[in-house]
């Protein structure tokens, strides 16, 4: 690396903690200009916008409510589907936004952080 650019100005929020992703393998051309915000550490909510200007202007098309709770700002946005930390558990979900459907897989339990020594 030589160098780093300006940086630029994405969106505001009233809160410090959370994620704001878009799909990184987007299934239409509209889905490659949404962006998506949770917010906080835990929670089932996930903020879609249409684009990065209204996500600037807090302008939520539509939120979708997660059928578990995520734990962590490590969330992933990949071909339409979220995938996540279910809130404690040692399970990454996978939650498909068109079709709702949700499915999840048992990752080692010392990979997930249950506020224990995690050495």
């Amino acid at each position: 690396m030589h160098d780093v650019g300006k940086p630029v100005f994405h969106a505001h929020s009233n809160t410090y903690f959370g994620a704001w992703m878009r799909d990184a393998y987007p299934r239409t051309g509209q889905d490659m200009m949404k962006r998506w915000m949770t917010k906080h550490f835990q929670g089932d909510a996930v903020e879609e916008y249409l684009d990065e200007g209204d996500m600037r202007r807090q302008r939520i098309f539509v939120t979708h409510h997660l059928p578990h709770l995520y734990d962590g700002t490590n969330l992933v946005f990949f071909n339409g589907s979220l995938y996540f930390h279910r809130a404690g558990t040692p399970k990454i979900g996978k939650y498909e936004l068109f079709s709702k459907r949700y499915n999840e897989v048992l990752i080692d339990e010392h990979a997930a952080h249950k506020g224990t020594d995690v050495s």
